[in-house]
């Protein structure tokens, strides 16, 4: 069984009911960084809500922050959104500076540290959103812990 989803950003910007429709979940970035908010996700997740579509969020991985301040900016801010069934989501799409091994530690610390705070989610666990690049150079990562 598939479930169709997808993802919203400030990219799109406001959504219409037509971009609702058909699917089942959908994630709205929700940070970047410590600082960045997507000023459309409060509309996009009551747009998405009315149509019957279960929202989560993800926070866009930056380098220039540490791990825990853009923890507590992207749970501070999934706290504002609203209570959702879904796992908090994690997107990372480049290597910095340290390589992909410096990645995978600051997405492990990420992880552990949204799974670690009072969320608004019934999901203890969290996902990662990465390009193939990151899959295939983090062999020995703990895809399914």
């Amino acid at each position: 069984m598939s479930h169709l989803g997808r993802d919203y950003s400030s990219f799109q910007g406001n959504l219409s009911d037509a971009d609702c429709e058909g699917i089942e979940f959908a994630y709205v970035k929700a940070t970047q960084g410590q600082s960045y908010i997507n000023p459309f996700a409060p509309q996009q997740c009551a747009m998405l809500r009315k149509h019957g579509v279960h929202v989560g969020y993800y926070h866009f991985w930056d380098f220039s922050s540490d791990v825990g301040s853009q923890v507590h900016h992207f749970i501070t801010t999934a706290q504002a959104l609203g209570a959702t069934t879904l796992p908090m989501a994690l997107d990372t799409e480049v290597e910095g500076a340290g390589g992909w091994p410096q990645l995978a530690a600051d997405v492990m610390a990420f992880a552990l540290g949204v799974e670690g705070l009072p969320a608004p989610v019934a999901n203890p666990h969290s996902i990662l959103y990465v390009n193939v690049n990151f899959y295939k150079n983090l062999a020995g990562f703990p895809w399914g812990r």
